[in-house]
């Protein structure tokens, strides 16, 4: 089920929102009546399908070094000198 509560409310009441939460609900916090968060039960399942969960798990391993993206695709490179970002400016300003 779905309630709703104030971030006033949320943080005088913190624990008992909480327990609505664990028991099931989901909650719709409200600033001024507009909707901006959703707190909902955590699903113990979703850990197991990150990344530290399959790390955890032993179906992978971390990385011993860092990718190198550059290899995979060139065109995330560094560009230490910011040649991409002044032709992009210029193709801008040029119409190009």
């Amino acid at each position: 089920m779905t309630h709703e509560t104030t971030i006033s409310h949320l943080k005088s009441h913190l624990s008992a929102v909480l327990d609505l939460v664990k028991g099931g609900n989901t909650l719709v916090v409200t600033d001024h009546g507009r909707p901006v968060a959703q707190i909902s039960p955590y699903a113990a399942g979703d850990v197991e399908r990150t990344l530290v969960g399959l790390v955890r798990r032993g179906l992978i391993r971390p990385a011993k070094k860092e990718l190198d993206v550059s290899r995979l695709h060139p065109e995330l490179a560094p560009d230490p000198g910011g040649v991409a970002l002044h032709t992009l400016l210029d193709e801008r300003q040029t119409g190009r």
